[in-house]
């Protein structure tokens, strides 16, 4: 049997997965020029309608964290999470209304054990 304290610890790991994703779905971009191979992973403070960016009027207007030419160190890794980003979010938040419902289902067996003593 999980600990009340290892579900919490598994209910907030799959909140901040959740967070993560949507954050990099909806923040973050990878700007690429049509006469460079470079290519630089964005984080934007505003939602962005896509996740690539070609030739963008103000590449200054991003806060750049990643660049490399020939692509970034994870590209393939992050292009899997942003293009599959919903369904992820959707299994995650599965898992999580799992541990919810059964935290809950023990808590109150919990409570149903003691009255009956």
């Amino acid at each position: 049997m999980i600990s009340n304290a290892k579900r919490l610890s598994i209910s907030a790991l799959l909140m901040a997965l959740i967070a993560g994703v949507l954050y990099a779905k909806l923040f973050t971009a990878v700007l690429t020029f049509s006469d460079d191979p470079t290519s630089i992973l964005v984080s934007s403070t505003t939602p962005l309608a896509s996740n690539t960016l070609r030739d963008p009027i103000d590449e200054n207007a991003y806060s750049w964290l990643l660049f490399d030419e020939n692509g970034f160190i994870g590209d393939g890794l992050y292009f899997l999470v942003v293009d599959w980003a919903y369904v992820i979010i959707g299994v995650l938040v599965l898992f999580f209304g799992y541990s919810v419902v059964k935290r809950r289902r023990d808590v109150g067996a919990d409570v149903g054990e003691g009255q009956s003593k």
